[in-house]
């Protein structure tokens, strides 16, 4: 059986030279410290805490004595990092690394977590030393950075790399293909935008993209999904759709052009834009980046005939993905020539509403 680590908390010993420095000196040493940090025998039962670890747990001394440390395990904590501590400890050696633990309220915390052996005369293992470093902090500032990595700052909405780990999620969750997992992919344009940013300038444009942002969002259904590309650009994802030429398809892209059916205000004004989208059926499993392709190249030109009320939108034929050649081009151009003379048009003199 292992001694305890301060085997007779009265016997004076010398430590450092110093003559009197006994166990019960270390023990209140150690519970004094300011660093998080226990010790627990080699069942890893708490022997010892310090007073930083009860005020950062909410553990009192009396109720986490005798305890193992896996009192503050919690549901959010790494298996993988549990597995790695067991397995260091099995193997005699220490651990260092992050592992999210739980206060006695159920809060959890961040720590920076080492663990050293203590070994007698003979190298046998008696005791383990635990160390907390609180690292709440730089795991926020972490996860920020991470979020701002795959967001658009403007929208909140995931952005071109958010977009890319979502089809790449969507591909390899995908179901087998079938007709319950039919879904359409759109490229979404906000028209006249440029001149928007124009009058209004950058703050009232980027306004203007986070209404528009929420308004889209608000109108999806539970499982779809909104990224926001550059500038005036939207990916949509609607799921679970019957039929690609169903009622239904046109009752769910009018919902969405609803967005844009009531004036956006920008300093103290009201202005009208419309949006265009392109929009191609999107299996299971299929090539994001092409399926993309369909759905831009399926984009009506801005100011089509707005007599009919799904004018604004245009299924992509199904088929082979169309090649990108000088046709397309000069289509794209002609689209972008027509954009500007109606932003010229709406815009010349000052705005007019």
């Amino acid at each position: 059986m292992a001694s305890p680590i301060f085997p007779n908390r009265s016997e004076p010993v010398e430590s450092n030279g110093v003559p009197g420095a006994g166990a019960e000196l270390l023990a209140r040493a150690f519970a004094a410290t300011s660093t998080v940090s226990l010790i627990t025998d080699v069942a890893q039962n708490i022997l010892h805490v310090s007073a930083a670890f009860t005020a950062i747990t909410g553990y009192s001394e009396q109720e986490i004595l005798g305890t193992n440390c896996r009192l503050l395990q919690g549901p959010g904590s790494s298996a993988d990092v549990r597995g790695s501590i067991r397995r260091a400890l099995e193997a005699g050696e220490g651990f260092d690394g992050d592992i999210l633990n739980y206060r006695k309220d159920g809060s959890p915390f961040w720590n920076g977590l080492s663990i050293v052996p203590l070994r007698d005369p003979d190298g046998v293992i008696t005791h383990y030393v635990s160390v907390q470093r609180d690292i709440n902090t730089r795991i926020t500032l972490q996860e920020e950075l991470d979020f701002q990595a795959v967001h658009d700052a403007v929208t909140g909405l995931p952005n071109r790399f958010g977009f890319e780990s979502y089809l790449q999620r969507r591909s390899t969750d995908a179901a087998p293909t079938g007709h319950a997992d039919r879904a359409g992919l759109g490229l979404i344009v906000l028209d006249h935008f440029r001149g928007v940013r124009h009058s209004f300038g950058f703050s009232g444009a980027d306004d203007v993209l986070a209404e528009f942002a929420r308004r889209l969002k608000g109108r999806l259904r539970e499982g779809d999904y909104l990224a926001s590309f550059s500038g005036d650009q939207f990916v949509v994802v609607l799921e679970g759709l019957c039929d690609d030429a169903s009622p239904e398809l046109a009752a769910r892209l009018q919902r969405l052009h609803e967005a844009v059916e009531t004036p956006f205000p920008i300093d103290g004004e009201s202005v009208m834009l419309g949006m265009t989208m392109g929009i191609t059926p999107f299996p299971a499993r299929s090539s994001g980046p092409h399926v993309l392709r369909l759905a831009s190249q399926a984009l009506p030109e801005p100011g089509s005939d707005s007599s009919s009320p799904d004018a604004w939108w245009r299924l992509a034929p199904t088929g082979p993905i169309v090649e990108w050649d000088a046709t397309m081009a000069a289509k794209d151009f002609r689209r972008g020539e027509r954009s500007r003379e109606l932003r010229d048009s709406l815009f010349a003199g000052g705005l007019s509403m």
